[in-house]
């Protein structure tokens, strides 16, 4: 499965950049790909915090019951972070179109 998504990774990551480069503001590219950059190193310390909040302990033994219980919480988790984030992320949208906008008239 690992091998897989490395695959996956390899093959999907120029044409990511690319698309960054084409649909990103003449002046603003920089900004973008290091957006693209800090994203991709979030997300994967964002895994690690999702594994440890998921993951069961392995030396207690957990019946199918409770192994249910821990991963319905976790989720739950992180469905209210999820939701979190597209709320502040809606508030913020037009004031990020504004900028957007304002940087890309100024080159024109």
């Amino acid at each position: 499965a690992i091998c897989c998504m490395g695959a996956g990774e390899l093959c999907l990551g120029p044409t990511i950049h690319n698309l960054y480069t084409l649909l990103s503001p003449a002046n603003m590219r920089g900004f973008f790909m290091g957006i693209l950059m800090l994203s991709l190193a979030f997300s994967n310390l964002i895994s690690i915090v999702l594994v440890r909040i998921l993951s069961l302990d392995a030396t207690a033994s957990t019946s199918l019951i409770e192994s249910l219980v821990i991963y319905q919480n976790g989720f739950l988790r992180v469905l209210y972070v999820s939701l979190g984030l597209l709320t502040s992320f809606v508030v913020l949208l037009p004031y990020i179109k504004k900028r957007l906008i304002a940087n890309s008239s100024k080159k024109m």
